[in-house]
């Protein structure tokens, strides 16, 4: 017998007009589950947490906990899975196609904050700045014309990257991470690349009303 999957309650009256099996669960209780339940309880699983959770458990640092996953199948199939691993919180995020990890760094008052890996890369000398700041199109050696012509480039620490980044890096970085003494440098760099961007948006807003 087929299964038929999709918007609600649309999918509904077409397995049954099929004939076919479906997926349902009474809306009080699905109301009552958390996101991780929800798909913990679908036949059709997240692939990007799936694929996210496999290239975790590659690195042998142990069972990656999903703490979160979303999915929007709509909006570009964006999607966002969320996991424990060690002593990390890493937020697998897919913008578009374009995938990238974020990192919860303690702040020191007893909550966190979430920031780019290649942020907190940059910030530890891990990784080059002046190369990030090229990779956008925010170097001084730059043309600025490049952020009008030319699509955002994606993530400069693409996921192969990150992910042997933290394998290499993994104590220090669970240390950094605990400890939250980065975040004034982490913080450092994401003013720099702001203030580049909006600089650089300020020049073509100029150009354009020339």
């Amino acid at each position: 017998m087929n299964t038929v999957l999709g918007h609600y309650p649309a999918y509904l009256t077409l397995a049954a007009r099929l004939g076919a099996s479906y997926f349902n669960l009474p809306e009080s209780r699905w109301n009552g589950m958390t996101n991780r339940q929800r798909w913990a309880a679908m036949p059709m699983p997240n692939s990007f947490a799936n694929r996210m959770e496999e290239c975790l458990a590659g690195l042998g640092r142990g069972k990656p906990l999903l703490v979160e996953c979303l999915h929007d199948e709509a909006n570009f199939g964006n999607a966002q899975a969320i996991f424990d691993l060690g002593g990390l919180r890493l937020h697998f995020l897919n913008d578009r196609g374009l995938e990238s990890i974020d990192i919860e760094i303690a702040d020191g008052h007893g909550g966190s904050a979430v920031v780019p890996l290649e942020n907190l890369a940059v910030a530890a000398s891990w990784l080059n700045l002046k190369e990030l700041l090229c990779h956008y199109g925010l170097s001084d050696s730059v043309a600025d014309s490049r952020l009008e012509s030319d699509p955002p480039p994606g993530p400069f620490l693409a996921m192969d990257g990150a992910l042997n980044l933290i394998d290499r890096e993994w104590d220090r970085l669970i240390e950094l991470c605990a400890s939250g003494e980065m975040l004034g440098s982490v913080a450092e760099v994401q003013k720099l690349i702001r203030d580049r961007m909006g600089a650089s948006l300020s020049r073509q807003s100029s150009k354009t009303q020339q």
